[in-house]
């Protein structure tokens, strides 16, 4: 979980997301292993999406799984009809 305070807006919250997706997404030298993982970032804003922490995650949660079952390494933002396809 990465919290964003004074978040400048969506496009600030996206640079982030693809940050850190390029950041988790170099490959990783382990002794004679090179281990690449896949990223799947969920991202929910304040007060639109949630107005406390625990909706807030469930809501970036839900987004996160939107964005695993289009196809990985990739971000998603949280979208109120999400909820009917989360079951």
């Amino acid at each position: 979980m990465i919290i964003l305070a004074d978040i400048g807006g969506v496009d600030q919250a996206a640079h982030v997301a693809e940050s850190v997706m390029h950041s988790i997404l170099q490959p990783v030298d382990a002794g004679t292993v090179r281990a690449s993982v896949s990223v799947s970032i969920g991202i929910s804003i304040y007060p639109g999406d949630g107005t406390d922490v625990d909706t807030l995650m469930q809501h970036a949660d839900i987004a996160m799984y939107h964005a695993k079952q289009g196809g990985r390494n990739a971000f998603r933002f949280f979208r109120p009809d999400m909820n009917a396809h989360s079951s």
